[in-house]
C-alpha cells in the first residue's frame, strides 16, 4: 500500500493527526502510550505513521461523551 491509498481512504499522517486533534506531535506520540482505547496507528515503515481520521472521530466522541 502506498501513502495515496491511505490518503485515499481517510488517513493522515502523524503530524496530520495532531493538528487535526488540536495537539503537538510529542502529545500524539503520548497519548499512544498513555490511553489504551487511543486509535492504533498504520506503519506503512518505521517513520511513516498513518491514522484512520473516522478512528480518531470516534475517539475524540467517545471521550467528550465521558466527559474527559
Amino acid at each position: 500500500m502506498q501513502e495515496k491509498d491511505l490518503r485515499k481512504e481517510g488517513y493522515l499522517n502523524q503530524l496530520e493527526a495532531a493538528k487535526y486533534l488540536g495537539i503537538g506531535l510529542s502529545t500524539i506520540k503520548k497519548y499512544k502510550k498513555v490511553f489504551d482505547d487511543f486509535p492504533k496507528p498504520f506503519r506503512l515503515s518505521s517513520t511513516a505513521v498513518f491514522f484512520k481520521k473516522s478512528e480518531l472521530d470516534e475517539w475524540m466522541e467517545k471521550r467528550r461523551l465521558n466527559g474527559a
